[in-house]
């Protein structure tokens, strides 16, 4: 089985894309259409995810991004430089490897100083560290929460810091945990239970039109397979609302398989889209049926030794 199973993940190997749009927050709330402008690149041995905006320019937008290569077979955290013009990545630049994979590379701007959050749930805690442009590298800060945590969100819109996050080992179930300041840490709050499997996040916490929104993973069939845009309030008891106002599938042509990420800075929007690595061979897979078919070979065998 140990062949089989390599050939089908072999066919059915999956890989993601990111792309930019530059319609409103407002609009895409609204549930108009938007087009999304795909990046551009040629190395087939590395993709990209959960993308951050971190700057934009008259010539580029600069992009944090869960790089994976095939070489280190795990999640890095990546800058990506990218042409505004064409979508092409001009320059990629390592900012934050450890030993562990990582992921979600979630910005956090306080007194002009940018630092970033990445999901590192293999190590068992959530740790800040300091982006410092000039070297390209992010140095650790401190470690925020002690839990393994899952595409956490820091955010103020409530008027004060607090940690909105899933974690292991149900990271794409119904409960997000809420984590408030106690010291330099944050520790456990409350949980929050949601009607199906949509409480894993799925970009940062905006405002607009002085209301506040959660992007969410809708993992209700798979993980990552569409996003939600949740209008968030809080009552006078501290209970939070969540409710459901757009779901957004993959707007790409061919990466159909999912999107899990979507994310606002200056003026753009920036979505990741899931798909085949080797479409034809997949389709051809489809087309043939080969998940059962060796599921079935597989258990005759294991009946005729």
């Amino acid at each position: 089985m140990g062949i089989i199973s390599r050939l089908l993940n072999f066919i059915y190997e999956g890989t993601w894309t990111i792309g930019f749009t530059t319609t409103s927050p407002e609009d895409i709330i609204k549930g108009k259409s938007f087009s999304v402008n795909w990046i551009k690149h040629s190395n087939n041995s590395q993709w990209f995810a959960d993308p951050f905006i971190l700057s934009v320019n008259a010539d580029n937008i600069e992009v944090l991004v869960e790089e994976y290569n095939d070489e280190i077979k795990k999640g890095r955290i990546s800058k990506l430089q990218i042409n505004r013009n064409t979508y092409v990545i001009e320059k990629i630049s390592v900012v934050l490897q450890l030993d562990q994979h990582l992921s979600f590379p979630a910005i956090l701007r306080r007194d002009g100083k940018i630092f970033i959050y990445p999901e590192n749930c293999a190590s068992g805690k959530l740790v800040l560290y300091e982006y410092q442009k000039e070297h390209e590298r992010c140095l650790p800060v401190c470690t925020l929460v002690e839990e393994p945590l899952t595409d956490a969100i820091l955010t103020d819109v409530f008027g004060s810091d607090v940690i909105f996050s899933t974690h292991l080992p149900i990271q794409n179930g119904n409960m997000l945990t809420q984590y408030v300041k106690d010291g330099e840490t944050f520790v456990e709050k409350c949980n929050i239970r949601f009607s199906c499997n949509e409480a894993r996040n799925a970009g940062d916490w905006f405002i607009c039109n002085r209301k506040i929104y959660r992007p969410a993973q809708d993992c209700s069939i798979s993980y990552g397979k569409a996003i939600v845009l949740q209008e968030v309030s809080c009552d006078y008891n501290g209970k939070y609302v969540f409710e459901n106002v757009r779901t957004i599938e993959s707007p790409h042509s061919s990466y159909k398989r999912g999107c899990h990420t979507f994310n606002f800075y200056a003026g753009y929007g920036v979505i990741d889209v899931f798909g085949y690595r080797r479409p034809l061979l997949a389709r051809i897979g489809q087309f043939l049926h080969l998940s059962e078919v060796t599921s079935f070979l597989y258990s005759r065998l294991k009946i005729m030794l």
